[in-house]
């Protein structure tokens, strides 16, 4: 999913709610990295990319004023880091506390 980036804060959210309630088997987004807000929270608990350059679009000379992230919402964790890995470096959760 390559949502409109200027609406983040409903479809990110909906896209989890979306595999969630298992109207989707896996997804992939394409989102502007920002973990300071609050619809990336609803990402957070799910692996990504960070990806190591600002994309460009189409004929766009320039390109985008901010980094980008590629968020998997699935359970071919591997699969994902073979397709995407190339963009950039795999994070996953980690629910652990270190002392």
């Amino acid at each position: 999913m390559n949502h409109p980036y200027s609406n983040s804060k409903q479809w990110v959210p909906y896209a989890v709610s979306q595999y969630v309630q298992g109207n989707a088997t896996e997804m992939v987004l394409l989102i502007k990295l920002d973990v300071s807000t609050k619809w990336w929270q609803s990402v957070s608990n799910y692996p990504w990319i960070a990806v190591n350059k600002r994309l460009k679009f189409g004929s766009g000379k320039g390109a985008a004023p901010f980094q980008s992230a590629i968020i998997y919402l699935g359970k071919d964790l591997e699969h994902f880091n073979n397709v995407f890995g190339k963009y950039g470096t795999l994070y996953t959760p980690y629910s652990g506390f270190c002392r």
